[in-house]
């Protein structure tokens, strides 16, 4: 039984993997996860925090801010806390972002997810594809303000709002 269940863990581990949709809806859901988890603690602990994404290398990693203590002599600047790089599923790639403009936020090839301390950021959709199916989208959905950041399925925009909306 013990055999099996390790050869059920591998086969299931890898075959993961290998499917597209399975890659990218997980890629998306676990960002979503991982920003919302980070708007909560900004607005918890007061500070802020976020997530850099690496274009070009396809990995990412989350920045938390420094330890709230008083520095020592010897320690006149306090660094944000970097964690380690991290990579998306095997074959999913970051192919766009959409701010709501046409303009695209990339700072030497990073993007910048950054809450403050009340959980606000700037808007955006960080879109999704696998390498084997360009055709299958997965959205990143991040609201400015408040609310749940999504992983849905499809090339999301924003809402355009009307005079009906105010």
């Amino acid at each position: 039984m013990a055999i099996i269940g390790l050869l059920m863990r591998t086969v299931v581990t890898n075959y993961r993997g290998d499917i597209p949709y399975v890659a990218v809806r997980a890629t998306a859901t676990e960002l979503a996860a991982r920003l919302n988890f980070l708007r909560a603690e900004a607005r918890l602990q007061g500070g802020r925090y976020g997530m850099e994404i690496d274009v070009e290398k396809q990995v990412f990693r989350i920045l938390m801010p420094p330890e709230r203590r008083k520095p020592k002599e010897d320690e006149a600047k306090l660094k944000d806390r970097k964690m380690k790089w991290q990579h998306f599923e095997k074959g999913v790639k970051l192919t766009g972002i959409n701010l709501g403009t046409k303009e695209e936020e990339k700072r030497n090839g990073k993007l910048y997810i950054l809450f403050d301390e009340r959980g606000r950021t700037q808007q955006k959709v960080l879109l999704f594809r696998h390498r084997d199916d360009p055709e299958l989208v997965y959205s990143v959905v991040i609201p400015p303000l408040a609310g749940t950041i999504e992983a849905i399925k499809g090339d999301r925009g924003f809402p355009v709002a009307t005079d009906l909306d105010f």
